[in-house]
C-alpha cells in the first residue's frame, strides 16, 4: 500500500509532494470484523447442452451458477472460458454473462455459451475457467468443474475451412487458333 500527497497553488497547478510506502495500520483487522457481502457464489453449478433446432447437436452449453443472496438486488454472473481434461489446460474461448434481480435465498443464474465455439475448438470441455459475481462487492470463484465432460462433437459445427484450390488464368492471351507444324 502507498499514500501520495499532491498539492499546489491552484487546482490547475499540482505537484507531487511526497509518498509513503508499506504503511502499517494501527492494528491487524480480522476479515470477520467486516460486513458479509450481500451475495456470494456457493461453488455449485449445473450444466447441460441445449439443442434449439432439434438436429441432435447442442447449440449452447448452459451453465447454471448457484448464488446465495442475503440482500436482494441486481447482480451479474460472468463466465469466461472452458478447459478440457488435458494437462496443458488449453482454454476454449467462450464467455457469457447474465444480469438479474435476485431475491434473498439460493438462486440459480443461467448463462449460455456458444456451441459453435466449443465445436470449433476441438477440445472436450470439462472445467469452467472463471466465474465471477459482480455487485458492489467483488467475489470470485475459479476452476469450477462441469457435471460431466462434453465431447466437442456434441455441438453444432460452424462453417469450417477445409483447404483451398487455385489455378492460373492468363487474361492477356488472345483467343485465336494457333497451329504448330
Amino acid at each position: 500500500m502507498y499514500i501520495d500527497l499532491w498539492g499546489g497553488p491552484s487546482p490547475w497547478e499540482r505537484y507531487h509532494l511526497s509518498s509513503l510506502y508499506n504503511v502499517n495500520l494501527t492494528r491487524e483487522y480480522l476479515y470477520t470484523e467486516f460486513d458479509q457481502p450481500p451475495a456470494k457464489l456457493t461453488g455449485k453449478i449445473l450444466d447441460r447442452g441445449i439443442d434449439t433446432d432439434s438436429d441432435g447437436d447442442y447449440n449452447y452449453l448452459e451453465i447454471s451458477v448457484q448464488v446465495n443472496v442475503t440482500k436482494p438486488g441486481e447482480y451479474t454472473v460472468y463466465v469466461l472460458g472452458l478447459r478440457g481434461e488435458d494437462y496443458n489446460y488449453t482454454t476454449i474461448n467462450v464467455w457469457g454473462e447474465n444480469r438479474a434481480y435476485l431475491d434473498v435465498g439460493t438462486n440459480l443464474v443461467n448463462i449460455t455459451l456458444n456451441g459453435y465455439a466449443i465445436r470449433s475448438s476441438q477440445i472436450n470441455p470439462r472445467y469452467v475457467d472463471y466465474i465471477n459475481l459482480y455487485d458492489r462487492y467483488y467475489n470470485s470463484l475459479y476452476g469450477v468443474n462441469l457435471t460431466r465432460e462434453y465431447l466437442y462433437t456434441e455441438f453444432d459445427a460452424a462453417a469450417v475451412l477445409t483447404g483451398i484450390s487455385d489455378w492460373g488464368n492468363d487474361t492477356d492471351v488472345m483467343a485465336s487458333s494457333i497451329s504448330l507444324r
